[in-house]
């Protein structure tokens, strides 16, 4: 059987040998800019971690302060202080 487009071309040493080196120097490159992402990666979590601690002590506050509300609410509700007329 033989090959559609004839037999295989010898590539010359000098491509073969750029080609393995650009090879190389891609793999660097990836390996460099990985770790410089790494390293922003990891910046980003510490200070998404503390804008999370913030977000948390805010919601702790307003949930709080709902539930106080709706505590109220429900005392006045069962004295029937909510329902009385000339209220709203």
């Amino acid at each position: 059987m033989s090959l559609p487009y004839g037999p295989p071309v010898q590539v010359s040493p000098f491509i073969r040998a750029a080609r393995y080196a650009l090879l190389a120097v891609g793999i660097v490159y990836g390996f460099s800019k990985q770790m410089l992402y790494g390293k922003m990666e990891a910046q980003w979590r510490e200070e998404e971690a503390e804008r999370q601690k913030k977000r948390d002590i805010e919601n702790a506050k307003l949930k709080a302060k709902i539930a106080a509300e709706e505590r109220e609410t429900v005392r006045q509700m069962e004295s029937g202080e909510l329902f009385k007329p000339g209220r709203l």
